[in-house]
């Protein structure tokens, strides 16, 4: 700034050597003077054969004006007032001023260098999901075994066969098709173990039944663990036969035959579809009767062997006779007697058992039920106290 002020000084200066002196500026000279805003620009004076050069008049102007701003004040000061009017007359009027632009700073490559290689662009690849595998095509469910019993069973029972391959569900539900479709004893005498023992108890129980007993599904039954045989020992697979005449269903047990075939126990089928120990049980709560033989799904109530259990205290027994509710009660046996002392010997706790017991109410005042006899110590004493 102040070296424009200075320059400004000089050309007042200058302008007055050369009105002092009729020495004429040339046009270069003239152009390249700049005027302050507001000043009025004087005429260019006529042409002159002396030219005063531009290092003259930054030499000059150093010489006559040290201050620029004394020399610019002096300077406005002794313009005529014909040249002030004339150039408030010819000036336009200033514009409004302008917002001064942001500065772009850009970066100087030093010389000789070697100008610098484009960033490279490195593209960072977006990791994608993978696609999910293709769901496995489930495999075919195995048949439930009753749809298998369903399709194992004949249309006629005159095309019933059994073979050693098929399952026990399939050979159970085929001899319970058996018993049910026959038209002659002979022919559900075949189905049956020990006919001739059993044979005139069932066609008494069938013709009961209105000469056919009715049997639907067929299906293993649900018991906790397996099941043992008394006095046997093996271990037997029991099934349940659903019936709307049989409250909770019927039991079949299957019996192996000498050359490897299966046959039905018939005992323990008739009194569970036809809910025979149930009607026992509810008869003897009334007063006492004869005592019976029922096939009873058995287990310990107590065990025995605990150090609380007293020595003159009974053996208490959870039996089962029927899959109804009412079929469920508990009984006592005396340790002393040979029911008691057998039982206890071969009992397990937690054990289910399959066994015949002879049961009764314990005496006339006294209802509870209790076990007189059973199947591996059948003997006269006790047959005789079972009736008293």
């Amino acid at each position: 700034m102040f070296g424009s002020l200075a320059l400004a000084g000089g050309l007042h200066l200058i302008k007055e050597r050369w009105q002092s002196t009729n020495t004429a500026v040339t046009p270069d000279i003239a152009q390249r003077a700049p005027s302050s805003p507001g000043e009025s620009k004087p005429k260019p004076p006529p042409e002159s054969k002396e030219a005063i050069l531009p290092q003259q008049v930054a030499a000059l102007s150093a010489e006559k004006a040290p201050d620029p701003t004394p020399a610019l004040s002096t300077a406005s000061t002794q313009v005529p007032a014909q040249a002030t009017a004339q150039a408030v007359t010819s000036t336009p009027p200033p514009a409004s001023p302008e917002v001064p632009e942001a500065p772009v700073t850009t970066a100087t490559k030093p010389e000789g260098m070697p100008p610098a290689a484009p960033p490279e662009i490195v593209i960072i690849p977006v990791p994608s999901t993978p696609p999910s595998p293709p769901a496995p095509t489930p495999a075919p469910e195995p048949a439930a075994p009753q749809e298998e019993v369903r399709r194992a069973l004949p249309s006629d029972a005159a095309t019933l066969s059994i073979t050693k391959q098929d399952p026990l569900p399939v050979i159970a539900a085929k001899l319970v098709f058996g018993i049910g479709t026959a038209t002659t004893p002979e022919e559900r005498a075949r189905w049956i173990a020990d006919p001739e023992k059993h044979g005139d108890n069932m066609e008494q129980f069938v013709k009961k039944h209105g000469g056919r007993l009715r049997t639907r599904e067929v299906e293993p039954l649900p018991v906790p663990g397996p099941v043992h045989a008394l006095p046997s020992g093996e271990v037997v697979t029991l099934f349940r036969v659903n019936s709307p005449a049989s409250r909770g269903g019927a039991i079949v047990r299957l019996r192996a035959t000498a050359n490897g075939n299966h046959v039905i126990d018939w005992p323990l089928f008739a009194q569970t579809y036809d809910n025979a120990f149930d009607r026992f049980i509810a008869a003897i709560r009334v007063s006492p009767e004869e005592a019976k033989w029922y096939t009873v799904l058995c287990s310990l109530s107590t065990n025995p062997n605990t150090k609380n259990a007293r020595e003159e205290a009974p053996l208490l027994l959870k039996v089962q006779g029927s899959l109804a509710e009412t079929g469920v009660t508990e009984a006592w046996v005396d340790k002393n007697s040979p029911a008691g002392q057998y039982l206890q010997k071969e009992m397990i706790d937690g054990r289910t058992y399959l066994i015949d017991l002879q049961i009764n109410a314990s005496n006339s005042e006294d209802h509870r039920l209790k076990v007189f006899d059973c199947s591996a110590t059948q003997g006269k004493p006790a047959q005789a106290n079972a009736n008293k």
